[in-house]
């Protein structure tokens, strides 16, 4: 349940920690990072 309300908190900041991280997109919808294999 915690973690769930830290996620709720950081959600509107995720775009912005994304970019200040310099993840690319083709990595972001990478089957590792969103649950495929």
């Amino acid at each position: 349940r915690e973690v769930n309300d830290l996620c709720r908190k950081i959600r509107p900041l995720a775009g912005e920690l994304v970019d200040a991280w310099g993840i690319p997109d083709a990595m972001l919808r990478a089957p590792d990072l969103v649950g495929g294999a």
